[in-house]
């Protein structure tokens, strides 16, 4: 109880010196000091709240963890940055400092309102079901079999869609746009990115099939063939975009190595975070070509590229021009999952093409709604449909379900239900948090189709095994009465 304490006192004072730090030196770089204190009190808190749900026994995968670090950086981080950067002239899409209006200043502490609703909305149900944490994980039951078979099937589905999406017939065009982002492939092609998207869950099979198969004794080529693995899913998903879809790609398989096989996580897994961390620095420097001043780049990354607090002074400003949408934008995801086969398959869609939110704000900034490359944050979609309502409710709900796959994953007892679960858990971190309500069941269904047919599979066999573990307790039970299963005297 006292190391308990004491771990406790050791966060809040940690959390302490860094908010003085933080003021000491970014002090004189803010116009708003009081907004700059509540931010930074904020940020404290939500740390020390966040590194409360880490377990030593997950290492750095744990979900709770990823959820909370995930909103940090979004929004709190973001806003800090957004602070302390006034002068810089990389602000972003949206600068909530510098705006003018009717009541500017207004809408700064409004905005920083919503992010401290959203937080204690999300962090409520994170740690309410922290407290009913079981003792002990199951085993979880590993077909080395099916995961060779499935991995072999999706890694040749997946280097002949990577093979005829860079052909000359299918190949990718770069978007001229303001948002340097935005890439568009050719007329026919979008089946075969999707086909080159499930060779990282091919690999991802097969190395949990080989890392299993050597566990107890593991050696350097399976070491080396799960290092080429994973440059292989990030070199795979670079031309997409690069940095959430590396983590996709790469922490399904962290996280199962954490949960099946934990005398292998410190050797793999913190050397593989290291390698993410650089690789997501490296695509950032990339993006902006330049790597010269580190400064202007750092501040540039946590305020509006990996943040959205900014955007959240935008929702404000749309909804004083706009009025609330009313749910309208959280329809653009499911129709694009029902969609999805007809276009695969050249068919007319099925439903109209609804309007996202990515297209409301490209129509606001650059008068143009075919501009999807900029990416609004959940908060400023909750707030432009249902106020702050609608951020309150959606963030409890995103914190119920953040939670419920942590569950999954540290209980889950097949290797489908861990990877779905985990997959599930870093579309939250990088798709849901920082981008948009719905997109997330798009790339769920698309993308994660592997680890839906992993899933599934494993739940026909298990259904099976376990049914006919039953009839044969069943059949053992009544032999001892002098009958068979079936009724017939065994006399």
């Amino acid at each position: 109880m006292r190391k308990k304490q004491t771990k406790r006192l050791v966060l809040i004072l940690s959390s302490i010196c860094v908010f003085f730090v933080v003021m000491f030196f970014f002090w004189n770089k803010t116009s708003h000091p009081i907004a700059f204190i509540v931010v930074n009190v904020t940020l404290a808190v939500l740390s020390t709240w966040s590194f409360m749900l880490y377990k030593k026994d997950n290492k750095l995968v744990n979900g709770k963890f990823l959820v909370a670090m995930s909103f940090i950086i979004t929004y709190p981080v973001s806003a800090l940055f957004h602070f302390i950067g006034e002068q810089e002239s990389s602000r972003g899409f949206f600068d909530i400092v510098r705006v003018s209006g009717d009541y500017p200043e207004a809408n700064l502490y409004f905005a920083i309102m919503l992010m401290i609703v959203a937080a204690l909305c999300l962090w409520y149900p994170l740690h309410k079901d922290g407290k009913k944490d079981i003792k002990g994980q199951p085993e979880v039951y590993i077909n080395t079999t099916l995961l060779f078979a499935l991995g072999a099937i999706f890694t040749v589905l997946g280097l002949l869609g990577t093979f005829l999406l860079f052909s000359d017939s299918y190949s990718i065009v770069q978007e001229i746009s303001r948002v340097d982002r935005a890439r568009e492939i050719a007329a026919g092609g979008a089946k075969y990115y999707f086909m080159s998207r499930w060779l990282s869950w091919g690999l991802t099979f097969i190395a949990i099939g080989i890392l299993k198969k050597t566990e107890r004794n593991i050696s350097i080529f399976a070491y080396g063939f799960t290092a080429m693995i994973i440059f292989t899913v990030l070199m795979n998903t670079r031309w997409a975009g690069g940095r959430s879809e590396g983590l996709l790609g790469v922490l399904p398989l962290l996280i199962i190595i954490s949960r099946t096989m934990p005398k292998l996580q410190t050797k793999i897994n913190n050397n593989a975070v290291f390698v993410l961390v650089v690789y997501i620095i490296y695509i950032t420097a990339e993006r902006r070509g330049q790597v010269a001043d580190a400064y202007t780049s750092i501040v540039s990354f946590f305020d509006w590229q990996a943040g959205r607090f900014s955007m959240i002074g935008l929702s404000i400003e749309m909804v004083q021009n706009y009025g609330y949408a009313y749910g309208k934008t959280f329809l653009e995801g499911i129709i694009a999952t029902i969609n999805a086969p007809f276009i695969l398959l050249k068919l007319p869609s099925l439903l109209p093409q609804a309007t996202g939110i990515t297209n409301v704000v490209g129509g606001y900034l650059f008068n143009d709604s075919t501009v999807t490359g900029v990416v609004p944050g959940i908060i400023l979609e909750l707030y432009y449909n249902f106020g702050i309502v609608g951020v309150a409710v959606g963030f409890y709900l995103i914190g119920k379900f953040a939670a419920a796959c942590t569950r999954a994953v540290d209980t889950g007892t097949t290797v489908g239900e861990v990877l779905l679960s985990s997959y599930c858990l870093i579309l939250i971190c990088t798709s849901i948090i920082p981008g948009t309500s719905s997109i997330w069941v798009y790339l769920l269904i698309t993308l994660g189709l592997p680890a839906i047919c992993l899933y599934s599979v494993e739940r026909i066999f298990k259904n099976r095994v376990n049914k006919r573990s039953r009839l044969l307790k069943t059949d053992t039970m009544r032999r001892h009465d002098g009958t068979s299963l079936y009724g017939k005297s065994l006399s």
